[in-house]
């Protein structure tokens, strides 16, 4: 266990060079580059920032109150067991099409319309998910709106991942996917917060309709990046 580290560090390479990272601080200082505020300047990843945010807290506004909300609402005579159970079979339909949509469709949705359009279409099923929630709490709505949420988790998170990669600068995608992560961590933390107090407090389809409120807003904001020109880098050219 302790030859390992020690003869990696004495016979593997830096990769990239001292000098090559040193090149890169100096690029990055002269440009007024390397900190967070110089990176949300560029408006196509402060947008997708904001998308992320409110994609997320919209999503675990849901989810926290999930059980407690179909409980209350959709089967209030039911046993809390019971409620249990026809949740997971629910949820193990939105995973299963969930499979279907990162298999089968994903891939060829991205190269016909490409990335921005597909994270709209993403943001508008998961809307359309938590508004018929919201309009029609009974049971047959919860597997039939399933597919909505799963094609739109399904659209919504990749194609946000991709495009934030390619709005950054060449030098600064593994920061700008560790700031994406932090935005949507941000939203993952507010969102149970917030849904727990409106379920306990104002009502029990309070956070569900506070999730569709904020993907609207997620949808609104992502709708400004179809306006941007955003450039797919070029994979290198095959060595002869």
């Amino acid at each position: 266990g302790f030859v390992t580290p020690l003869l990696s560090a004495f016979l593997l390479k830096e990769s990239p060079s001292p000098e090559k990272r040193a090149q890169n601080r100096a690029a990055r200082a002269a440009s007024g580059g390397g900190g967070f505020f110089s990176l949300v300047r560029v408006p196509a990843v402060a947008i997708l920032l904001v998308v992320a945010f409110f994609a997320q807290f919209a999503f675990f506004s849901y989810q926290t109150v999930y059980v407690l909300w179909a409980q209350r609402v959709v089967f209030p005579t039911e046993s809390s067991a019971h409620v249990s159970e026809i949740v997971s079979y629910i949820l193990a339909f939105v995973g299963l099409c969930g499979i279907v949509v990162q298999l089968r469709m994903i891939g060829p949705l991205v190269r016909r319309f490409g990335e921005k359009s597909m994270l709209v279409a993403g943001l508008a099923s998961r809307t359309a998910f938590f508004g018929l929630l919201v309009a029609f709490p009974v049971a047959l709505m919860l597997p039939a709106a399933a597919p909505l949420l799963a094609f739109g988790t399904g659209m919504t998170l990749p194609n946000l991942a991709a495009l934030q990669t390619y709005a950054a600068p060449a030098d600064r995608r593994g920061q700008i996917l560790g700031t994406n992560q932090s935005a949507a961590s941000l939203g993952s933390v507010l969102g149970p917060l917030v849904g727990g107090q409106l379920f306990e407090q104002v009502a029990p389809g309070a956070p569900i309709a506070l999730a569709m409120l904020l993907s609207g807003v997620a949808l609104a904001v992502a709708l400004l990046i179809t306006r941007l020109h955003i450039e797919r880098p070029t994979a290198p050219a095959p060595a002869r």
